[in-house]
């Protein structure tokens, strides 16, 4: 009787239900999720360059500069097949450079190719 009290003690804890470890996991994952968006905070707001301001002058120079139009060079239209399996795609372009000085545009004439090519591709 007494072996049979002991075996059913034994066998008792055996069967206990054992602990999880999922409560453990999901507060694992939980401190993770905290910890990383913390640390994009604190890097996005306290350790991320600031923006340069620019002087009040820098900016009126700038809008004065952009008032006038420098020369304009046209390329010829472009019509180029865009990647379709079918081949039933087209687009037909035409673009127009602006050049801050004259030397500027007697550099583009010379690469005209190499402008025409980087376009297409």
């Amino acid at each position: 009787m007494a072996d049979e009290a002991r075996a059913q003690e034994t066998s008792g804890s055996a069967e206990a239900p054992r602990k999880s470890n999922t409560l453990l996991f999901v507060l694992m994952a939980i401190m993770l999720i905290l910890l990383g968006g913390g640390g994009f905070f604190a890097y996005t707001k306290i350790m991320a360059p600031k923006p340069a301001i620019e002087e009040p002058q820098q900016v009126e120079a700038q809008k004065s500069s952009t008032d006038s139009i420098g020369e304009i060079y046209s390329l010829e239209s472009f019509t180029v097949n865009l990647a379709d399996p079918k081949g039933k795609r087209y687009i037909k372009i035409k673009i127009e450079l602006e050049m801050d000085t004259p030397d500027s545009l007697k550099k583009v004439e010379k690469a005209v190719p190499i402008l025409r090519d980087a376009v297409i591709v």
